[in-house]
């Protein structure tokens, strides 16, 4: 069912099963962390934690469970962590992290390079063409450079090449959005492509996996299973039913429509199955 991952990206990532909690008990509702192939587009794994803060050190016991090899790994700034990135590079694969507050001084300096010398030779950009959905007008710019020779940054983060930064404008009924984004990438500014596809699939583990498939196709926030690990369990189970359902290509559908007609249709079901 699944394709070879090498030189694909996967994006980790983690959502809450909120209704998981049990106020009764005092249980907080449990949080899972996901890694999605997005070529795949299936789960390759994931880890229960307690709490979101938690995810620091799930990532690394996700990616130990995981075959991420020739890989292209995407995680959001919590991710942002020396330890992670040593973990990925340990398994031969690659990285792009967002950089937020938790990394503030990386962050301030990447921001203050871009801002200075952006338009250096020395930094590659490509835009995106527009796209227009719903009267709303998008726009990406991407930048990629190599590490500056004075950021100590390259000793101490494995693999570190290359900065990035992702400038995204929205024009929404006349009004103009603009948003920054900064990242740390092991990638070189010759695999300026792949950073560029890194940054903006990584937006499909939460539209692909988190929303759309498990909030709308299988209500899992409305889902009230929380007695000892019936959560976790029903979250691996609609992990592996949503890979079956996605890898189907007898039957045109969406994953909705899919799981009903398995719900009837024995034969159809045990199509899904014996993938």
């Amino acid at each position: 069912m699944l394709k070879d991952v090498g030189g694909e990206i996967i994006s980790i990532d983690g959502k809450t099963c909120r209704g998981s909690h049990d106020r009764t008990k005092g249980k907080k509702p449990i949080h899972m962390v996901s890694a999605w192939a997005n070529e795949n587009r299936i789960v390759l794994g994931q880890v229960k934690t307690e709490e979101k803060s938690n995810e620091i050190t799930a990532i690394p016991e996700l990616l130990k469970a995981i075959d991420i090899a020739s890989a292209v790994v995407t995680i959001d700034a919590m991710g942002c962590q020396k330890d992670i990135v040593k973990e990925i590079r340990s398994k031969n694969a690659e990285y792009v992290i967002s950089l937020k507050g938790n990394q503030s001084r990386l962050q301030e300096k990447v921001e203050d390079f871009f801002t200075c010398y952006s338009n250096e030779s020395n930094t590659i950009t490509l835009t995106d063409e527009e796209q227009k959905a719903h009267g709303r007008v998008e726009q990406r710019e991407y930048f990629l450079a190599e590490i500056p020779g004075h950021f100590n940054e390259k000793y101490i983060w494995e693999g570190l090449t290359c900065i990035g930064k992702v400038r995204s404008s929205r024009l929404i009924d006349g009004n103009l959005t603009v948003e920054n984004r900064y990242f740390i990438t092991s990638l070189k500014t010759s695999e300026f492509k792949r950073f560029a596809a890194a940054t903006r699939r990584h937006w499909g583990i939460e539209n692909s996996l988190h929303y759309w498939q498990f909030d709308i196709s299988f209500s899992e926030d409305r889902s009230r299973k929380r007695s000892g690990n019936a959560a976790q369990n029903f979250s691996l189970v609609r992990k592996i039913a949503l890979n079956y359902l996605k890898n189907d290509k007898t039957r045109k559908g969406g994953i909705e429509r899919k799981r009903r007609y398995a719900s009837l249709n024995t034969e159809y079901l045990q199509t899904l199955i014996s993938q």
